[in-house]
C-alpha cells in the first residue's frame, strides 16, 4: 500500500512561527517522522543572505519569507565512498520573537539529512552562525525540568554519546568520546557518568508516563533538539531555555577586545571551576597540553611554573588572548587588541569541553 504524503502539503503551506510550531506537532503522527530543532547565533539582519551562499556542492533558494520566518530549499550534492549523490531538502528559519540575535532552525528528516547535510551546512557558515554549548550541569536542569512540567513517570536514556577523562594523574590529557546504548533513567544514568568523569554529548530518551511511551527525544550540548512527539512541549523545555542562553553569551562576550572599545581598555573574563584544579602545580602542564589542542589556534606558553601564563591566537579571524592561571580553582582570559564574540565562544566551548567546565563572569581585577 503506498503510503500517504503528510509532508509535500505542509511544505505547501505559507506558515507563520505560531502554525509553523503548532503543524509541525500535529504533523508528527507517523513514527519514522522526526523534526529537528536547532538554535543559532546570528547577529545578520534578514534572510536573503542565506542565498548568497551557495557553493557548486549546494544551493538555498527562498521559497518564501516574511520578518519573522523563511522557507528554504536546499540542493545539494556529496560524494560518497566515490559515489555522487544529489538531492533537495527543506527547513524552516525563524527569527526569535524576542533576541533577535537568535535564529531557530526546523527541519523533518529521517537523519541523514541532517547529518551529512545541514550540519555541515551550519558549521560551514561560522561565524555567521553560532551554535551554542549547553554545560553538563544546566542539561540535567533541564531534562529534570522537563520530566517535572510534563509529570512523566521516566525518562530512559536509549542511546548516549559521552566523553570520559582518564583518571590517572595527567587525567584531561585523554578524553574518550564512547557511544552506548544504557538503557537507565536519567537519574542513575548522570550519577553514574559523574562517578566515572564523564559527562554526555547528546542523549536519546523515551518520555514515559504512566507506563506509556509518549515520546522519542533526543538532546545535544550544542542544544539540537529532535523529536517524534510532543514537540511544543520539547520546544518549551528545551529549545526557548537554550535560545535565552545564546542570547545571554553574545551580550557578555560582546565589545571584550581593545579596538571596540573608545579608551583602549580591556574586559577580562574569568572563569571559576568548582574544584582546586590548579592545587598542584603538575597541573599546569595538563591545561597548557589540552589548550593546544584547539584547532586552528596557536598557543605561546609565557610562563608554565609556578603560574600559568600563555598567550593565543585564533586563525580563524585574529582574534588574540592572554590566559592567565594564578589561583587554584580559576583562569583569567584577556582579550586583547581583537576578540570576536565567535572566538570568544570557541575558546569558552574549548575549555569546557576539553579541559573542565567553570563559571563565566566579568573580572574586576583590571581593566587597562
Amino acid at each position: 500500500m503506498e503510503q500517504f504524503d503528510y509532508i509535500t502539503p505542509f511544505y505547501e503551506q505559507q506558515h507563520s512561527p505560531e502554525s509553523l510550531l503548532s503543524g509541525l506537532d500535529s504533523l508528527l503522527t507517523e513514527k519514522e517522522f522526526f523534526v529537528r530543532v536547532i538554535p543559532l547565533g546570528c547577529q545578520l539582519s534578514g534572510f536573503s543572505w542565506l542565498e548568497n551562499i551557495s557553493s557548486p556542492s549546494r544551493k538555498i533558494k527562498i521559497s518564501y519569507e516574511n520578518d519573522q520566518l523563511a522557507f528554504c530549499s536546499l540542493a545539494y550534492s556529496c560524494r560518497e565512498k566515490g559515489i555522487e549523490h544529489t538531492g533537495l531538502g527543506s527547513f524552516y528559519l525563524m527569527r526569535h520573537p524576542e533576541y533577535s540575535d537568535v535564529l531557530i532552525l526546523f527541519a523533518i528528516d529521517s537523519g541523514i539529512f541532517y547529518q551529512r547535510i545541514l550540519m555541515p551546512l551550519i558549521k560551514s557558515l561560522y561565524p555567521r552562525l553560532l551554535m551554542t554549548f549547553i554545560t553538563h550541569r544546566k542539561f540535567r536542569r533541564l531534562l529534570d525540568a522537563f520530566k517535572l512540567q510534563g509529570e512523566f513517570d521516566s525518562l530512559r536514556i536509549k542511546r548516549a554519546s559521552q566523553r570520559f577523562r582518564n583518571s590517572s594523574v595527567r587525567r584531561r590529557k585523554n578524553v574518550m568520546p564512547v557511544i552506548s546504548w544504557p538503557n537507565m533513567e536519567i537519574e542513575e544514568a548522570f550519577e553514574w557518568v559523574n562517578e566515572n568523569n564523564g559527562w554526555f554529548q547528546s542523549l536519546e530518551f523515551e518520555s514515559r508516563r504512566k507506563h506509556r511511551m509518549e515520546a522519542t527525544i533526543g538532546l545535544t550540548r550544542q542544544g539540537s533538539l529532535k523529536c517524534n512527539r510532543l514537540l511544543t512541549q520539547a520546544y518549551r523545555c528545551f529549545t526557548l531555555p537554550v535560545c535565552k542562553t545564546i542570547h545571554d553569551n553574545l551580550a557578555f562576550f560582546c565589545k571584550r577586545g581593545r579596538q571596540e572599545n573608545p579608551s583602549l581598555n580591556i574586559r577580562p573574563i574569568s572563569v571559576t571551576f568548582d574544584a582546586n584544579l590548579f592545587e598542584e602545580v603538575e597541573e599546569n602542564a595538563t591545561f597548557v597540553e589540552s589548550m593546544r589542542g584547539m584547532p586552528s589556534a596557536s598557543v605561546s606558553v609565557i610562563h608554565g611554573n609556578p603560574y600559568i601564563h600563555m598567550s593565543l591566537i585564533d586563525y580563524l579571524d585574529g582574534s588574540t588572548f592572554d590566559i592567565w592561571a594564578v589561583e587554584e580553582n580559576r583562569i583569567v582570559i584577556v582579550p586583547q587588541m581583537k576578540a570576536s564574540i565567535s572566538a570568544i565562544k570557541r575558546l569558552i566551548n574549548h575549555i569546557f569541553d576539553n579541559y573542565a567546565e567553570g563559571q563565566m563572569a566579568d573580572f574586576e581585577g583590571c581593566s587597562t
